[in-house]
């Protein structure tokens, strides 16, 4: 297995990408649009997404993998009412723009299930038709393998109970969640909220197949 490497500009990257990479249909945020705040969760980054005119659309949660050279990101959307997207972007995918195909996803060596993709702009978009059976799935599993028409990418995931808990507060929000430690006395009175810094970004692995 492949050791992917999160250097000390992981977060600078991992901003970067969310300001750069819109997950698609419904829940395609336009160019141009504001973003107002980013949680780092773990080794995801946590972000609301709004339209043009300044209206909530949807939450990202996003993380990088890098091997090399070579950058992978994997991100999931989650709108207010439940509309769930998955999504690869590869900087060494070259695909048809607006493509359509069933892509795969099997979550620890399961059974693969098939999705509707669209391809664009170097991301594979997979719609998430059942968003609370996929979270739940989601939730207990160590590795992710999506297959597109580029190839097959297999993700071990970490903090992914947590990434998911922010992204549906998020969702239900309209803002990623504060994280905080509240301090209270005997009485159960607060005594002052402490921000609790970031999980040191994990180093992930990722198994990369291209398309024979």
């Amino acid at each position: 297995m492949a050791r992917a490497c999160v250097n000390d500009r992981g977060l600078d990257w991992g901003r970067l990408a969310i300001s750069t990479l819109m997950v698609g249909g419904s829940l395609i945020a336009p160019t141009g649009a504001a973003r107002a705040e980013t949680a780092s969760i773990g080794g995801w980054f946590v972000s609301d997404e709004h339209r043009s005119d300044g209206t909530f659309s949807h939450c990202m949660m996003l993380t990088p993998y890098l091997n090399k050279e070579r950058k992978v990101l994997l991100s999931v959307t989650l709108s207010r009412d439940k509309l769930a997207m998955l999504a690869v972007s590869d900087t060494d995918w070259t695909l048809e723009e607006g493509a359509k195909y069933s892509a795969k996803v099997a979550i620890d060596g399961g059974k693969p299930t098939a999705h509707t993709a669209t391809n664009g702009g170097g991301v594979a978009r997979v719609e998430v038709p059942e968003w609370s059976p996929f979270a739940a799935a989601l939730r207990e599993a160590e590795v992710l393998a999506v297959k597109s028409s580029a190839g097959v990418v297999s993700f071990r995931l970490y903090d992914m109970a947590e990434a998911l808990r922010a992204l549906e507060s998020c969702a239900a929000t309209g803002h990623p969640p504060t994280i905080k430690r509240i301090v209270r006395d005997d009485k159960g009175n607060v005594i002052r909220e402490e921000s609790i810094p970031p999980v040191k970004d994990p180093v992930p692995d990722i198994v990369i197949q291209k398309r024979k």
